[in-house]
Order: structure tokens, then sequence, then C-alpha cells
């Protein structure tokens, strides 16, 4: 799986978190070193919806061009209306969106394990 996250440090934390649950991490500081990992072995993905150098849109087209069934988890700390934000995530293809700052490492673990299990029923 792949996570995409500009900060290093919380890109650490969570990583430790998802490879605690058994998943194989790949991790991105941004969209183009995201896309340059993007191959048919990714099995989710965990990103950001800003800071990556695209917007949270532009990144989901590109990901359903390259990788269409890969679910995608947004785990962000954007300030705003997060029901607005979290609805224009799903219109463009993201499964979930989580709030970085309310989601521990065994949370967002789950939540990707799930996902993947979904996606493959």
């Amino acid at each position: 799986m792949l996570l995409v996250d500009s900060d290093s440090e919380m890109a650490t934390m969570y990583r430790f978190g998802l490879e605690q649950a058994g998943l194989e991490v790949d991790t991105a500081p941004d969209a183009r070193t995201m896309f340059t990992a993007l191959d048919p072995s990714v099995c989710a993905i965990v990103m950001e919806w800003e800071g990556l150098g695209l917007t949270g849109p532009q990144i989901l087209d590109r990901i359903r061009l390259d990788a269409t069934e890969v679910p995608v988890v947004v785990l962000s700390n954007l300030d705003g209306d997060v029901e607005a934000l979290s609805d224009e995530a799903h219109r463009a293809g993201a499964r979930l969106w989580l709030v970085k700052a309310n989601t521990t490492p065994a949370v967002l673990a789950q939540t990707v394990v799930t996902a993947i299990d979904q996606s493959r029923a």
C-alpha cells in the first residue's frame, strides 16, 4: 500500500501502525513520488487532501486512470467544513475521509484493512 503524507514524522508514525497490522507500506511525500510508486501491486492508498503538489481531486482523477479499483482513504487535518470536504472526496473517488488529529495509527490500520477486504469482495 502507499502512504502519501508531506509530514515525514506523521508518515513514520502511521507507517508503523500499518505495518503492525501486517501491511507492506511504501511512503511518498508528494503526488509526483506517489505516481512513480503506483503499480498494480498497490492494494490501498492513504493520502492527504492538500499539500502534495496537486489537489485531492486531481490526484484521485489520476489514480483512477492508473489504478481504477484501488481503495483510497483521505487522512487530513484541513480546517473548514469537514462534511463538505468529505463529500467532495467521495465524489472524486475516495472511500473514506478521516481527520488526522482524531485517527490513531491503529484506527487507520483497521480502516485500511477493511477497505482492502471490501475491495476484494
